[in-house]
């Protein structure tokens, strides 16, 4: 897997499943995630800061 940092120029695309690495957010460290305006989010976020959390990201594999 190539780790991207979250800071990087190089963004995921929008409305694609990715995991993201985020320790501070939760207790295993990471998070199924989508980028979509412009930050990362997810649909059962409790709150708008898991997108602060982020630190690296990854796309998936995806088979058509």
């Amino acid at each position: 897997m190539n780790w991207i940092e979250a800071t990087s120029e190089v963004k995921p695309f929008s409305d694609r499943p990715i995991l993201c690495y985020c320790p501070q957010w939760n207790d295993s460290g990471y998070q199924i995630a989508q980028w979509n305006h412009g930050k990362f989010q997810y649909d059962e976020g409790p709150n708008g800061s898991f997108d602060e959390h982020v630190e690296k990201w990854v796309s998936f594999l995806e088979a058509d």
